[in-house]
C-alpha cells in the first residue's frame, strides 16, 4: 500500500523526501493541486536575469535542527547552490518588506528603534515598550499573529512578524502556531507575564548557572534580593 502526501509545499516534499529515507521500499505518492512544487518558495527570472525570490530566500542553519538542514541540502546534491552570506553583507543588514504599495527599509540598529519609521506609525521602541503592560492570556495555545498583536501590537504583528514567519518558514503567521515557532516566547508570558519579564528572568538564570551571584542592593535593614515578577 502505497503512502500518501498532501502537498507539495517545503513541507509537503520535507514529508515525502524522510518517509522515502525511512521507508526506502515503499511507494509514495505526492499530491499537489496547482501546476508546480515548491509552495511558497518560488524564483522569478526577470527580463534582465535578475532572479526574484518569491517567499523564502534564505536559511540560518543554527543548532541540531541548523545541522539537519545541512545534512539534507548535501544528501541532495545541492551544496554547490549555497550561498554564504556573511553578516556584514549588505543584504544582512538591510532589511526591507513591501507594504502598502511600497517597499520599506527596516530599523536595523539601536538607536533607529527610537524613530518613527514607515510603514510603522511610531517609534518601534513604543510597541516592544507595550508589552510590559499587555495583559497575560491564559491560553494552551494560538496564532503567532494572534499573539504577537495582544503584546505589541497589530503595527508589529502585520508589518514585521508577518513577513518575518513567511520569511522563515513560508507560513501564514494567522495559521501557524505560537507554540511551535515562537515556543519560548509564549511560555514567558504564561510563566512572567510578559515576554519581557521572561527574557530578564532568563538571564539572571543563566547568570546564576555559571555561578554569577544576582544583583542585590543594600539597605539599612539587610540585604535585599532583586527579583521581577
Amino acid at each position: 500500500m502505497s503512502k500518501v502526501v498532501l502537498g507539495g509545499g517545503l513541507s509537503g516534499l520535507s514529508a515525502a523526501y524522510y518517509l522515502s529515507k525511512k521507508i526506502p521500499s515503499q511507494n509514495i505518492a505526492l499530491i499537489e493541486s496547482s501546476n508546480r512544487l515548491g509552495g511558497w518558495i518560488k524564483s522569478n527570472v526577470l527580463s534582465d536575469g535578475v532572479i526574484f525570490e518569491q517567499g523564502p530566500r534564505t536559511i540560518r542553519p543554527h543548532g541540531e535542527a541548523g545541522a539537519n538542514t545541512l545534512s539534507v541540502i548535501e544528501d541532495l546534491g545541492l551544496s554547490d547552490k549555497v550561498v554564504p552570506i556573511l553578516l556584514s553583507h549588505p543584504a544582512a543588514r538591510n532589511r526591507m518588506i513591501y507594504a502598502n504599495g511600497k517597499l520599506h527599509t527596516l530599523p536595523s540598529t539601536v538607536g533607529s528603534i527610537f524613530k518613527k519609521q514607515s510603514p510603522f506609525s511610531k517609534p518601534l521602541i513604543r510597541y516592544l515598550l507595550q508589552d510590559l503592560f499587555a495583559p497575560r492570556k491564559n491560553v494552551p495555545d494560538e496564532p503567532i499573529y494572534d499573539f504577537v498583536s495582544r503584546r505589541f501590537g497589530q503595527e508589529f504583528a502585520d508589518y514585521l512578524i508577518s513577513a518575518l514567519v513567511c520569511g522563515i518558514s513560508a507560513g501564514n503567521s494567522k495559521e501557524i502556531s505560537v507554540k511551535f515557532l515562537m515556543k519560548q516566547m509564549f511560555e514567558y508570558e504564561q510563566k512572567y507575564g510578559s515576554i519581557s519579564k521572561g527574557l530578564v528572568q532568563n538571564i539572571f538564570k543563566k547568570r546564576e548557572k555559571n555561578g554569577v551571584k544576582r544583583p542585590t542592593v543594600e539597605s539599612q535593614t539587610g540585604t535585599m534580593e532583586c527579583v521581577f515578577s
